[in-house]
């Protein structure tokens, strides 16, 4: 089991996507932006809003408020009841509102008032921040019941690197649906229904461990198992010998 692909292996892959998708969903509306407020940079026949540098500033700074305030209650509610459920239903309700993005955009920017922007779109961007601050919290406890220790570093290496990887292959793919006949919108829409068929995708192959997960063989099982097992004991070990050393110390100091 350790030099086969497994189920581990298919693990490490979908939350690798989840990064990549949620990273893609997270940077479309900067780069998306430009264009909502351009049409000389992008096809003319879509909306333009008249939001000044302030209001641009204000809608994408929303996201931070918050994904900043949901990540310890995040992590916390994922160890509790399980993380498995908390990061698909966070992805699939980013992936529904980033489609609505537009429609929030048209909402906000009837008019051209400003302020009615700031509070719609804002409130719009804060509400897909709570539920994305899920995604790291919930990928940190999924990963190390599907790890063994030899794998841990290469699995978080190639699952983090989802982040990086979303970012980049948004910016490009934004930039030319903007220019396309398509129109801006069109970026929403396709990461959006590409974070919902990863929903689909997670809800058949995903797990919060490998106890819980129906296809696994149980030898895959049994190997994981026992490697999570061999830490548990190690730590045990080194904790009693923490616990030896200073009840000798205690006794030499009296």
């Amino acid at each position: 089991p350790a030099s086969s692909f497994g189920i581990r292996h298919v693990q490490a892959i979908l939350l690798f996507g989840c990064l990549t998708v949620a990273y893609t969903l997270r940077v479309n509306l900067s780069v998306a932006i430009v264009s909502m407020t351009d049409r000389n940079g992008s096809n003319p026949n879509f909306e333009e809003y008249d939001w000044n540098t302030q209001t641009r500033s204000t809608i994408l700074s929303s996201f931070f408020w918050g994904y900043v305030v949901m990540q310890v209650p995040a992590g916390m509610l994922g160890q509790r009841f399980g993380p498995k459920l908390f990061l698909m239903g966070a992805m699939a309700v980013c992936s529904i509102f980033n489609m609505l993005t537009p429609l929030a955009a048209r909402w906000g920017g009837w008019g051209d008032a400003c302020d009615a922007c700031c509070l719609i779109l804002g409130v719009h961007v804060t509400l897909v921040a709570l539920f994305q601050a899920f995604v790291f919290p919930s990928t940190h406890n999924i990963l190390p019941m599907w790890s063994t220790p030899e794998e841990r570093g290469r699995f978080a290496t190639w699952v983090y690197a989802g982040s990086q990887f979303g970012t980049i292959l948004a910016m490009p793919i934004c930039g030319a649906l903007a220019q396309s006949a398509a129109g801006w919108p069109s970026a929403f829409y396709l990461f959006g229904g590409v974070g919902l068929l990863w929903c689909v995708a997670w809800f058949f192959l995903g797990a919060d461990s490998p106890a819980s997960h129906k296809w696994i063989s149980q030898e895959e099982k049994l190997f994981i198992e026992a490697s999570l097992a061999k830490i548990t004991t190690s730590d045990k070990v080194r904790q009693d010998k923490r616990h030896i050393r200073r009840d000798k110390g205690g006794q030499e100091a009296h």
